[in-house]
């Protein structure tokens, strides 16, 4: 199984789960019961963004010999996820 260009759909969907659970927590932490949260967060959010798929493709490009689009993937992931959720709490706590 080949990757022939940048994973961007994947770090799309990450990216936008990360800002979206950031909002959540920060939003619903005071208008949800801890379970309802935990359903939102853990399960669809959990299940909306693809820590599975982020790792095979970073494999992959590691398999494909291209070492240097598997880290910048790995950075550029890690970083706008952080940057994402980050983002997120931010909306989420001028909202409460």
């Amino acid at each position: 199984m080949g990757l022939r260009s940048f994973p961007l759909a994947t770090l799309a969907v990450n990216v936008v789960g990360s800002f979206a659970l950031g909002l959540l927590v920060a939003w619903g932490a005071t208008r949800m019961s801890p379970e309802v949260l935990s359903a939102l967060t853990v399960g669809f959010l959990g299940a909306f963004t693809t820590f599975s798929t982020f790792t095979l493709e970073a494999l992959t490009l590691t398999h494909d010999g291209r070492f240097p689009v598997a880290a910048l993937y790995l950075v550029v992931s890690l970083v706008l996820g952080l940057a994402g959720a980050a983002a997120g709490h931010q909306v989420g706590r001028a909202l409460v």
